[in-house]
């Protein structure tokens, strides 16, 4: 055996189902597929199809697409007949789907007919893989800055696929499990979220607690604190999903280089920043970091008034009746601003402050059960990742 052939690397992924034996199969994809041009030029077929990403093919009124067109316009579509694969390939996210009924679809598609009995969720999950979408962007690399592939690239390169067709069928079951498990996570978050939603409404409109109404300007007050010694605090920014963020994670290339940090507002602990031109999308936050930080002159910054507790506050300031008020009081033409004396126009209703810190309580519990089970969703995709990174070659 010559020192090539020792070193050679058998054509098996890293793991394995046990019982299945012998290398894959290497193929190029023309091997694979043949690519169908059939037209609809009698327009014997209008029933138009669409590629989903977790139903296959399927007629296009089912996903609310409202598109108009000419009968005759039909006629230049592309036929798909049942067995036959479709793949997206200007999308380059290597969109691929299984058609099991006949019918149109866009001339942007490519028709693919298998000439080997394939799997189609083991394919799926391949050319949908990070791994192969690397590959394309290896092929397109300095060509069209990996945007886009053509059909004959796409055709010419490899794909490694086991010999067996119930190993394919094995591998696809199992990374299934693995969707169905992140598509129930996907609720259960969306459920908190609704929950969250209905008990911030319940909390914080009751009438049924001692309260009183007040004006946004009676419980806070403006603060502008300037970092006037050039003192190096983190740079952060405030979003309308996260909250306040470093700076870094919001434009990873942004360097304060020859800046004047001496304009930078300072913001400790407690305290609350909005950003006027985009309050009204909930770009509103609280700090709740020990250190203090720095953020742009551009936005205002609060802290409240004795007898109201700011956990509280940024409840009702996020909550969906003050976004409403916020574009009611907004000023400005083409760019609505909220700038501080608009803002502290808007009544709320204030109950004591022992109450206020009981919802604060409420509401923070429900939000830290999101955040955990966010957390474990994007376990599961980092699982799925590492496992497709193992079960493929």
């Amino acid at each position: 055996m010559s020192d090539t052939q020792k070193h050679t690397k058998p054509n098996v992924p890293n793991l394995r189902f046990p019982g299945f034996e012998g290398e894959w199969e290497e193929y190029v994809n023309e091997k694979l597929f043949s690519i169908t041009k059939e037209k609809n030029k009698t327009r014997q077929y209008n029933t138009v199809l669409s590629a989903s990403q977790t139903e296959g093919m399927v007629e296009r009124d089912s996903l609310g697409i409202d598109i108009k067109f000419e009968a005759e316009s039909v006629s230049g579509y592309k036929v798909v007949k049942p067995g036959e694969y479709v793949i997206h390939l200007r999308s380059f996210q290597g969109g691929f789907a299984f058609s099991n009924k006949i019918g149109i679809c866009s001339p942007a598609y490519t028709i693919l007919h298998p000439h080997e009995a394939l799997s189609y969720g083991f394919l799926r999950e391949y050319f949908m893989s990070q791994k192969f979408i690397d590959s394309l962007r290896i092929v397109t690399y300095g060509i069209r800055d990996g945007k886009s592939i053509s059909v004959e690239e796409w055709m010419k390169l490899k794909t490694s696929i086991p010999k067996s067709l119930i190993e394919q069928q094995k591998i696809s079951s199992f990374l299934n499990l693995i969707d169905e498990r992140i598509s129930i996570q996907n609720k259960v978050i969306e459920d908190l979220i609704c929950i969250k939603s209905s008990t911030t409404k319940r909390l914080l409109n009751t009438r049924d607690i001692p309260g009183q109404i007040v004006t946004l300007g009676e419980i806070t007050e403006v603060i502008s604190r300037r970092n006037k010694n050039r003192t190096i605090y983190p740079m952060y920014s405030v979003t309308n999903d996260r909250g306040f963020i470093p700076q870094s994670e919001q434009f990873e290339d942004r360097e304060m280089v020859g800046e004047d940090i001496g304009a930078y507002r300072i913001i400790q602990k407690g305290e609350i920043a909005y950003n006027p031109a985009r309050i009204n999308v909930g770009s509103i936050a609280l700090y709740k970091e020990e250190q203090p930080c720095m953020i742009s002159s551009l936005y205002v910054c609060i802290r409240v008034r004795p007898g109201v507790c700011e956990k509280w506050l940024i409840q009702v300031l996020q909550s969906e009746q003050l976004i409403n008020y916020y574009n009611l009081y907004a000023e400005g033409g083409v760019r609505l601003y909220l700038f501080y004396p608009n803002f502290s126009k808007i009544k709320v209703f204030m109950p004591a402050f022992e109450q206020q810190k009981k919802i604060a309580d409420a509401l923070e519990a429900i939000e830290s059960k999101i955040e955990l089970e966010k957390s474990v969703l994007v376990r599961y995709h980092l699982a799925k990742q590492a496992l497709l990174s193992q079960l493929f070659i």
